[in-house]
């Protein structure tokens, strides 16, 4: 989903009007990729962590839980 987003900071990073008057820029914009790219892998464990208790959990609540947790991290609407 970001990781178009993460190209297009990476590149706006190295565009060459990011010159040493930009430099401050420069690196808000690498950490920020940075930044969406960790919270991607963290995203992607939760997502892992929510189908494993679906899978386990015979029924009631947790799995509800985990179900519904899947489908909003997923952006799908559970309405």
């Amino acid at each position: 989903m970001s990781d178009d987003l993460v190209k297009r900071l990476r590149a706006a990073a190295k565009h060459p009007m990011m010159d040493n008057n930009c430099k401050a820029d420069v690196f808000d914009v690498a950490d920020a990729a940075d930044r969406i790219e960790e919270l991607e892998a963290k995203l992607a464990v939760a997502v892992k962590a929510f189908e494993e208790i679906k899978r386990y959990s015979p029924c009631g609540d947790s799995r509800r839980k985990a179900i519904d947790t899947i489908a909003e991290l997923k952006g799908e609407d559970r309405g």
